[in-house]
């Protein structure tokens, strides 16, 4: 009876070696991950075997998803939804895609048809058809929305003017404008001739006419033959444009102030020159001279007496 038994030990000792042994060959072929196996590893997941493989690398089938984050097999990164590919960097290209807007490797930033850059809280925005605006100052197709006639925004010119103006200070609330006569002068020193229907102001007080200041008397003046802006209160947007009857460079403005009184009142205001789109190219303050005359290099206005 005893070697009864132990013959059925022995049989199912060699069974349970056989079959640990087949396990373990199965776990060696199909899941033991090794530089000896790895290539048939490989074939099972339908990924290319890594025949460089380091011992720290990670292999993934041929994807890494994080959450919502994706990182494909050609380099591709996506955030967010599938397909909606809100960041995509390509390392073929060296490109960044956001939604669209692409920075590519050069630097270069192409904004989608509804991007937008926004700088300061949307103090400055970059449009996608170039244009930068300023909220209260340019839109988005350039046009001047601002109250005041006299923008901030700043222009570099070669030169091209198309408005010569005198604009109000922000702090100037007492001085209303008086303005004798203004000539403008080209690059050769001839004058440029105007009419008044290039001209744009503010309303005249007193009587006064807008017209005055380019009736060719080339002196300071008293009133009522010059032009006068409203007073008690001043207007904050106080103005007077030339406008020129084409762009064209300019060399020098000569402003003429009001001879009989209150002259320190010009220096509240500011000349400026303008472009074709009203951009500021340059301004100066003016000062209380009855004749202040004022050269323009293309880029900037500078005090000649």
């Amino acid at each position: 009876m005893n070697n009864i038994i132990n013959h059925h030990h022995a049989i199912f000792a060699i069974l349970f070696i056989m079959v640990v042994y087949v396990l373990y060959n199965i776990y060696e072929q199909y899941y033991n991950v090794n530089d000896n196996n790895f290539e048939h590893l490989s074939s099972i997941t339908n990924q290319p075997y890594l025949y460089n493989r380091q011992p720290n690398d990670v292999i993934l089938g041929g994807k890494l998803t994080i959450g919502n984050t994706t990182i494909d097999s050609s380099g591709n990164i996506t955030v967010g939804q599938q397909n909606k590919q809100n960041i995509m960097i390509n390392s073929a290209n060296g490109t960044i895609n956001i939604g669209g807007t692409i920075i590519d490797s050069t630097g270069n930033i192409t904004l989608n048809q509804n991007g937008q850059i926004n700088i300061g809280n949307g103090n400055v925005l970059l449009t996608p058809n170039g244009i930068i605006t300023k909220p209260g100052i340019y839109n988005s197709v350039g046009q001047n929305t601002s109250t005041n006639s006299e923008t901030q925004s700043t222009s570099q010119s070669t030169g091209n003017v198309s408005v010569i103006g005198i604009y109000n200070t922000p702090t100037n609330t007492t001085n209303p404008l008086q303005i004798g006569q203004i000539a403008i002068y080209d690059t050769n020193g001839n004058q440029i001739k105007v009419s008044p229907n290039d001209v744009k102001s503010s309303p005249p007080a007193y009587g006064t006419l807008s017209s005055t200041p380019i009736d060719g008397t080339l002196s300071a003046r008293s009133f009522p033959n010059i032009f006068h802006g409203m007073e008690n209160p001043v207007d904050p947007n106080t103005f007077y444009e030339i406008g020129l009857p084409q762009p064209q460079s300019i060399g020098s403005i000569v402003v003429y102030g009001r001879s009989d009184c209150c002259q320190e009142r010009m220096a509240s205001y500011k000349l400026a020159i303008k472009d074709t789109n009203s951009n500021i190219i340059d301004s100066i303050q003016l000062s209380t001279a009855y004749t202040q005359k004022y050269t323009f290099d293309g880029t900037k206005l500078s005090l000649s007496n």
